[in-house]
């Protein structure tokens, strides 16, 4: 049991105390009688004093707990005649968060959305961290609660076991399983679903003698036989069939296709898969692009032999997924043998190359009894089973040239788009396209389609300085239309002036999930802390700079701030400005990522450690990213100080809590 506000631990010390909150907590909202505490706390020989100290325990939980939490949490502890309660919200108390998690992990079973209801239920089970109030003196009233508690906690858990049963996570459950069934010894759910794991991973003798000791152990202690379903499990493992848990994920198998590695059949849906998410109906521009895409990515279209693959790279926001889908779709009929997508997660937490081939094979018609091998051998087997199609994969938000190569079709036939921040230059064979910001004209139209053509027409300059002030920024012309959209009749001039004035105006681009501060954090994710405090340096020079003007700004190697700057334009977090080829080359910021690193350098101040950071780039090469030995000793108080590696990423306000070393 702990009571947290913040980051700030304010459970009470005393054991007795303790427990009179803690059975409280168990009864929110709830009256608690006086005697029901006294028995709790003393059993059926309470002393004398009972009533007196029970009363000296509730004016310390007032005063040392109490008396401190802010008045925003509305949690109070109330007097009553009879005894006491507290009043709290329950979202405020884990408890409520596992049940209503539990909850809709299970009808998402239920439902058949497997993969869905594993994640709810994993992440109701992740609350607990060991047992239910560990660490207090539990008497009869706070035992009950527990015994509920621990029922509750094993059923979601043999919940969550059967949804991994169903998407073929066999071979990692047997483990956690055979580790339940020792504890449990007469868990007949655990020992089922443990013989499930290893017949289905190939070991059904180990999954006979399971059921030949639990039954042993079952008439040895209780004088019972197992259960009918349990017997009927066995049978079937007897008579050599594979059995699977009730709300297995299992594809429409339509026809068996060629043989794949090891013997395994590569199978085929009735339809196959179309994952393309659905194309934007406002989406606006990009029509060279488009035609580019088109040509290069048709099958049969490009002259030569080999996988073609078409890459998307710009700055966050710039559009480059709605470019992808929008070209996926208006190439669906030239890819009869279907359209997969997966988002990899390259600007969150990036997705495991196993988990995405488990996919797209499921997608494909595999059973999961087919899908238990490695990283080689389901590359092996995807790219055996694309090989005679004509496939379509879209990849997005790419983390790393690594996470995509497994992930390649064969054959010639086949086309692959990826999407990435930055990092897909080195991907053998791919046309690489950098997306750059929209034209004056195209957002106009965008804003247009938003909030209606007729009212961009009646304040059209206004308008134009709206994109203008957002960069022409897909995202943040979005946000902009999303509030003037929400705003019927609110003149864009408005919106003009407060854009135009706000010392933040990234506070103004955001709206309903929407936000242009959120999405340009993710784009620093993996800079070393030297080339973050160098962009936000960067700032303080006009909005066009040379290699020269950077070098002054931070005392450092011409040389080597080249080859940072150049780094930072292969993020998408600098451009290089047009110029004529006799003029010394210049690099800018996108005007909403200049405000975003000015944000952050005023809120962060680095200015102190200048010297110091300075002194780290001598050391900086390209190949080169560690910080020098001066910085390491100070990575735990940067961390806790300045924003680039401790906060974490708020609506409010944004630090970089991903930047590494």
């Amino acid at each position: 049991m702990e009571v947290v506000v913040g980051d700030r631990d304010l459970t009470p010390t005393a054991p007795k105390i303790r427990q009179v909150l803690a059975l409280l907590i168990s009864r929110h909202n709830t009256l608690v009688h006086t005697s029901e505490i006294v028995d709790e706390l003393w059993g059926e020989r309470p002393p004398a004093s009972a009533l007196v100290t029970l009363q000296t325990y509730i004016y310390k939980l007032r005063k040392l707990l109490f008396a401190l939490l802010p008045i925003e949490e509305r949690v109070s502890l109330r007097t009553r005649y009879s005894g006491y309660l507290i009043i709290t919200p329950a979202e405020n108390i884990d408890q409520y968060r596992f049940e209503e998690l539990a909850r809709q992990g299970r009808a998402e079973l239920e439902s058949g959305s497997v993969r869905s209801a594993a994640e709810r239920l994993r992440s109701a089970l992740s609350l607990w961290r060991g047992p239910g109030l560990g660490g207090i003196e539990v008497g009869s009233l706070l035992t009950g609660y527990l015994t509920r508690l621990e029922e509750s906690r094993l059923r979601v858990l043999q919940n969550r076991i059967e949804a991994d049963l169903s998407l073929g996570r066999h071979r990692e459950l047997i483990s956690e399983l055979k580790e339940l069934t020792v504890a449990r010894s007469l868990d007949e759910g655990f020992h089922g679903q443990l013989m499930s794991a290893l017949n289905l991973a190939g070991r059904r003798s180990e999954a006979l003698d399971v059921y030949r000791r639990f039954r042993r152990n079952l008439i040895d202690q209780l004088g019972l036989e197992p259960s009918a379903e349990l017997q009927n499990r066995h049978n079937a493992l007897l008579s050599g069939e594979v059995t699977t848990t009730e709300g297995a994920e299992s594809p429409t198998i339509g026809s068996i296709g060629p043989s794949g590695p090891g013997g395994v059949a590569c199978v085929g849906l009735e339809q196959p898969p179309a994952q393309l998410p659905h194309d934007i109906a406002d989406f606006v521009g990009r029509a060279g692009l488009l035609n580019d895409a088109a040509d290069w990515l048709t099958p049969g279209a490009a002259a030569g032999a080999g996988l073609r693959v078409l890459a998307l790279s710009g700055m966050p926001g710039v559009g480059k997924t709605s470019l992808a889908v929008r070209v996926g779709h208006r190439l669906r009929g030239c890819f009869d043998g279907g359209q997969l997508f997966c988002d990899l997660g390259g600007s969150a937490t990036p997705r495991s190359p196993v988990e995405v081939l488990r996919d797209f094979l499921r997608a494909a018609g595999f059973t999961p009894q087919q899908l238990t091998g490695g990283l080689v051998e389901l590359s092996t087997l995807f790219r055996t089973w694309s090989a005679g199609r004509r496939l379509l994969v879209v990849l997005d938000d790419v983390a790393s040239v690594e996470q995509v190569r497994p992930l390649l079709p064969a054959g010639e036939r086949c086309g692959v788009l990826v999407t990435a921040r930055a990092g897909v230059h080195g991907l053998p064979g791919a046309r690489v396209h950098a997306l750059e910001s929209l034209t004056s004209a195209e957002s106009l139209a965008l804003l247009g389609l938003m909030i209606g053509a007729d009212r961009v027409d009646s304040e059209r300059e206004q308008a134009a300085r709206i994109a203008e002030l957002c960069g022409h920024l897909p995202l943040a012309v979005r946000c902009v239309g999303a509030r003037l959209s929400a705003a019927a009749g609110w003149p864009i001039s408005r919106m003009a002036g407060h854009l135009e004035s706000s010392g933040r105006p990234l506070d103004l681009l955001r709206f309903d999930g929407l936000d242009v501060r959120r999405s340009l954090a993710t784009g620093i994710r993996g800079l070393t802390s030297v080339a973050w405090w160098v962009l936000r340096e960067l700032t303080t020079l006009p909005a066009s700079f040379t290699v020269a003007d950077a070098a002054q700004r931070i005392d450092a190697d011409p040389t080597k701030v080249e080859a940072m700057l150049v780094q930072l334009v292969g993020r998408g977090l600098l451009r290089i400005v047009a110029r004529a080829p006799t003029e010394e080359l210049r690099f800018g910021f996108h005007p909403l990522a200049r405000w975003f690193a000015r944000e952050q350098r005023e809120s962060t101040g680095l200015d102190g450690e200048a010297t110091q950071l300075a002194g780290c780039l001598g050391g900086w090469s390209p190949d080169n990213a560690a910080p020098c030995p001066r910085q390491r000793g100070q990575d735990a108080a940067s961390r806790a100080h300045h924003g680039p590696t401790a906060a974490a990423l708020s609506a409010d306000s944004v630090s970089v809590g991903s930047v590494s070393r």
